[in-house]
């Protein structure tokens, strides 16, 4: 049974509070805090005790996708793989499109061969992009999940199952939606 565990990665700690946060001693400027640090750590064990499959961690480009990643990862020993396709969505309509057709073209290509596999799938993304895979599991419309259902914090996950099927293929399962660890 393939397992697919959804985590948005935190914002700009800068952006969040109105007092500066202390950064991790990480080398670069741009640092996640150390609270989000510890909570990607954190993340990183509870998967580590929750899943005996091979684990693929999957991330976007962006340095706070991938610092958060490498995190989750280190428990795990699972290496993370930088997929564009996961980038974050600018804010330019041609790009809301494209991103849609980006994140369904990930989809397609890692998630859908792979459903009858027992396997685990960890994808660290933007809150856009988060929402995007979602909407692929449903056959809904992005925008229409973005502000009711799935505006969950950092360190919040959904997990979704494969469901093998005897004669319409496969069913996904939400088992959890914006649940903490």
């Amino acid at each position: 049974m393939l397992n697919i565990y959804l985590f948005r990665h935190p914002e700009s700690d800068v952006s969040e509070v109105p007092h500066p946060v202390p950064r991790a001693a990480s080398g670069d400027a741009g640092g996640l805090a150390v609270t989000t640090r510890q909570e990607a750590t954190r993340i990183g064990r509870f998967l580590s005790m929750v899943t005996s499959n091979a684990i693929e961690l999957y991330c976007g480009p962006e340095q706070a996708a991938m610092e958060y990643a490498r995190l989750i990862a280190s428990p795990l020993e699972s290496r993370v793989r930088h997929d564009v396709r996961l980038r974050r969505r600018r804010e330019q309509l041609a790009d809301s499109w494209m991103h849609r057709v980006r994140v369904r073209d990930w989809f397609d290509a890692i998630v859908m061969p792979r459903r009858d596999e027992d396997i685990t799938i960890v994808v660290v993304a933007h809150r856009d992009t988060v929402n995007h895979v979602m909407a692929c599991f449903l056959g809904a419309v992005e925008r229409s999940l973005t502000d009711h259902v799935f505006e969950h914090g950092s360190g919040n996950f959904h997990l979704i199952r494969s469901v093998p099927a005897k004669e319409a293929g496969t069913i996904w399962k939400i088992e959890c939606v914006d649940s903490p660890i």
